[in-house]
């Protein structure tokens, strides 16, 4: 019975290729078996594993290099045509092309355009295979996962424990902030392929969006001529510019899809460095915002977040500049406007509890009560409260005449509305905070963007074509020869 389990169903329609199969996959033990007994391993399955998992990569190198090869002897060395234009030759060099099973050596040539002096160079292999920064195009996208989790020691170790040929973390460095400055660079383009085949969660009844900023350490030059501590050993080394440490803010934006009992269904994740600005971030939200109303055009918008003033007028001008959102509401994020109604409450002379349990009780039943509760920090202003808690009375009286229109939660919260702002808090967290704020981790502004880039179309589930259409965009050409 063991037997008849093991083997496979008939199928005449693929004798052949399944003959092709088995004499390829004995020919692959053959090579595993000498391979273990030349090194004088065990015969255990593991140690069988790793060996074909070896083999396995040593073949698949070949057969990349071979491909790569017959493309450059196909193209030869005589006038090509690419993108319609004529190029000529320029020289003929080696070069080192990256992959998941380890270095494809590569003798090609390259060109440039026929007409311009000192014009660019190019290397038709390059637009042909699609490959991307000298990296093939499934290593290209590994190593774009990887930056968008962790860093090169991560993806490093990694690829290590999976059994492939990684190369050095210097390599993997390089080609994650170019791979990432790339994505970042055409991020309109490449986001609105992916929304194309994107579909609006069948249970969708809000739209929640909002923006938050957290911070992110950035590495800084210090002004010349700047005081910097001597070491007491000589540096053998030329010693590096000095520089500082501080911590600025990022911005970060969120879209979330949520049904009618306010779960989420599906968010997605923007975010700015503090050099590049929000504008970029706010743009891919009202995107995915018109891409939702234009598939549903009964959805609510509901703009929940802190009550920043410079968030709240980040968001509301992207709102009312977007053409598809006729009407939005607006909620200050419950948590954070409770903590300055306890503040209040704490103040007046009452018990602190039962007041704010009555405050609560009643903002959940009536979307007026705020008036009510504003009227009586109001009032208690003129009871003659000594200077510290007149103070801070003054200050929630501006916070609640400033932001009592985002404060109706009753009628929003029976409508299957979310309340609070948890899906972009978590965002500075989960997205930018567990990527860029590691032990000993600083930034400058290009490697920040780059794997903030990575790390968006990571999140928001479009890694597989954002890499796809960079490389359509950028990283392959119609090569021709020269008729």
């Amino acid at each position: 019975m063991l037997e008849s389990l093991s083997q496979p169903a008939a199928n005449d329609n693929h004798r052949d290729a399944d003959t092709g199969m088995e004499d390829l996959l004995a020919a692959f033990e053959a090579v595993v078996t000498r391979r273990l007994a030349a090194a004088g391993a065990g015969s255990s399955f593991a140690e069988r594993e790793v060996e074909a998992l070896s083999v396995a990569n040593e073949l698949t190198r070949q057969l990349l290099e071979r491909a790569l090869r017959r493309i450059v002897q196909a193209q030869g060395t005589s006038e090509l045509r690419i993108d319609g234009e004529l190029f000529h030759l320029h020289s003929v060099g080696t070069v080192m092309i990256h992959s998941l099973v380890g270095g494809l050596q590569v003798e090609r040539p390259t060109y440039r355009k026929s007409g311009v002096h000192n014009g660019p160079i190019v290397v038709p292999l390059e637009l042909e295979a699609g490959l991307m920064e000298h990296a093939t195009p499934a290593f290209a996208e590994r190593v774009v996962m990887g930056n968008g989790d962790g860093n090169s020691r991560t993806l490093h170790r990694q690829l290590l424990s999976s059994r492939r040929v990684p190369p050095s973390r210097a390599v993997l460095e390089n080609l994650s902030t170019r791979l990432g400055t790339a994505l970042s660079r055409d991020t309109p383009r490449i986001e609105a392929v992916a929304r194309r085949s994107e579909k609006l969660p069948e249970n969708s009844a809000t739209i929640c969006v909002g923006v938050d900023r957290t911070s992110v350490p950035m590495e800084e030059d210090l002004p010349s001529g700047t005081a910097v501590r001597e070491r007491k050993k000589p540096r053998v080394r030329k010693a590096p510019p000095p520089v500082e440490v501080n911590f600025r803010m990022a911005y970060v934006g969120t879209v979330a899809l949520v049904d009618a009992d306010g779960d989420m269904l599906r968010v997605f994740k923007y975010s700015a460095t503090p050099g590049d600005g929000p504008v970029q971030l706010l743009h891919s939200m009202m995107q995915d915002v018109r891409r939702a109303l234009r598939q549903r055009p009964t959805l609510r918008v509901l703009a929940v977040q802190d009550a920043g003033k410079e968030m709240w007028t980040l968001l509301t001008g992207a709102l009312a500049a977007e053409p598809t959102v006729e009407r939005w509401d607006e909620l200050i994020d419950h948590p954070h406007a409770m903590s300055h109604l306890w503040a209040a409450a704490d103040a007046i002379d009452a018990d602190t509890g039962e007041l704010m349990a009555e405050w609560k009780k009643a903002l959940r039943e009536h979307d007026d009560a705020i008036d009510a509760i504003h009227a009586r920090i109001v009032h208690e202003l003129g009871e003659g409260y000594v200077p510290p808690l007149r103070i801070i009375l003054e200050e929630e009286d501006t916070y609640l005449t400033n932001n009592k229109h985002r404060l109706h939660y009753a009628a929003l919260r029976d409508a299957g509305c979310p309340i609070g702002s948890g899906a972009t808090e978590g965002a500075c967290k989960s997205f930018v905070s567990f990527r860029c704020k590691g032990s000993g981790q600083r930034w400058r502004n290009e490697g920040l963007r780059a794997a903030l880039a990575c790390r968006t179309h990571l999140v928001n589930n479009r890694l597989a074509t954002a890499v796809a259409t960079l490389r359509r965009l950028r990283y392959t050409a119609d090569v021709r020869a020269a008729a």
